[in-house]
């Protein structure tokens, strides 16, 4: 408010401005009210020229003063300018405060608010309901004052991310105009983790494989993938196709090849990458996600009888070899059918369990089968393949 005590001549007027800090303010909004009003002081008139905030914000803060430009007919006389007067404004400044924030599971992550206020506030943290720790293994908060000091920033920081602290935050101080507590909005905490894993598998020379891995994904956080095969992330100069594609809010990524040779056999990671970026008013430090390291085992055959000759109702024995990581099981020795169809064991006669037996060779981690006759036959003269 401003007052202008002066013998104002009754053919001369004014017109003022209101500034806030150094540039004239709009006062139009609605919620800015703008008064002139007239009265004596004794035999001089007086003025009081008012600007009333309503509902005030945190921008509103600054340094107001007041030109008046008197002005005859139409034609200036000249201006004054009032004093400044200052207006700070206490508050959380949530316009600053991002609505989601992201954390890669097992690294650190930190959350801030951000406030408007000229005293040494204390700022607690809040998880859902109920008060973060301030110094612990796993939290810590601390603040951070602007050059004027008019302006704190409030950091929680979380040692590691895990899915513990997924949850809603927010920050609050005591008032120091009225004394009650004042809540900034909430953070939304989400944690970034696999939501698939490659597994450990067996597979047998010739088939083809297909490792997967995806995890959580947004137009502001999008992942990568790098794959690597016994620590190699150049796979050896070995041939493969990757596939990247969305599932619901997964990325999920694909490599997939055809195992010709047992030398696919070894150990395979994938570690998911997330580049650091500012989102919605949110420093994310991005991070990556290691994955499990997983085995994949080749199973073939080593050896196995070809052509074998042998004398009418003597003992006879054919026998294989597979290689693997542990003892392969369920193998089952068949004899071919007569002009049998490649391809096609649908004719093909399953013989007798009894006649074969299985042994583990644990130093290769190999298995070899043998089918035995007492007294081979003509009858027994046929393909039998190892199915």
């Amino acid at each position: 408010e401003v007052q202008i005590n002066a013998p104002i001549p009754t053919n001369v007027d004014f017109t003022y401005t209101w500034s806030q800090s150094g540039s004239p303010r709009d006062t139009s909004e609605a919620r800015l009210v703008t008064t002139r009003t007239k009265s004596k002081l004794g035999s001089i008139d007086t003025y009081k020229i008012a600007l009333t905030i309503n509902k005030l914000l945190l921008a509103d803060k600054g340094d107001y003063n007041v030109e008046v430009d008197f002005n005859k007919n139409g034609k200036s006389l000249g201006q004054v300018t009032s004093k400044k007067a200052e207006l700070f404004v206490e508050g959380i400044m949530n316009s600053v405060i991002p609505d989601v924030a992201y954390g890669v599971a097992l690294t650190p992550v930190t959350l801030s608010c951000k406030l408007q206020i000229k005293v040494n506030a204390v700022v607690d943290w809040y998880k859902g309901d109920v008060m973060v720790l301030r110094n612990s293994e796993e939290t810590t908060v601390s603040s951070s004052f602007s050059a004027d000091d008019s302006e704190v920033t409030s950091n929680l920081v979380l040692a590691s991310m895990t899915s513990s602290y997924a949850a809603t935050y927010k920050c609050t101080y005591q008032d120091t105009i009225d004394g009650d507590p004042k809540n900034s909005t909430g953070i939304a905490l989400t944690m970034l983790d696999f939501t698939i894993n490659p597994k450990s598998m067996n597979y047998i020379k010739g088939t083809k494989v297909t490792l997967t891995c995806a995890a959580p994904s947004a137009s502001e956080i999008l992942p990568t993938v790098t794959w690597s095969f016994n620590g190699d992330t150049g796979w050896q100069g070995k041939t493969f196709t990757d596939n990247v594609r969305m599932e619901s809010k997964d990325r999920v990524f694909t490599r997939v090849w055809t195992v010709d040779s047992g030398s696919w056999t070894g150990s395979y990671q994938a570690n998911i990458t997330y580049a650091g970026s500012n989102i919605d008013n949110y420093a994310f430090g991005g991070g990556t996600l290691v994955g499990k390291t997983i085995n994949i085992i080749i199973v073939y055959v080593t050896e196995i009888s070809t052509t074998t000759y042998a004398r009418k109702d003597t003992e006879t024995t054919l026998s294989c070899t597979i290689r693997g990581d542990g003892q392969a099981t369920n193998i089952k020795w068949y004899k071919r059918a007569t002009a049998a169809t490649p391809g096609d064991y649908s004719k093909d006669t399953l013989m007798s369990s009894s006649l074969y037996t299985t042994e583990y060779l644990s130093a290769k981690k190999d298995t070899r089968s043998s089918i035995t006759w007492k007294k081979a036959g003509t009858s027994d003269s046929a393909l039998i393949p190892l199915l």
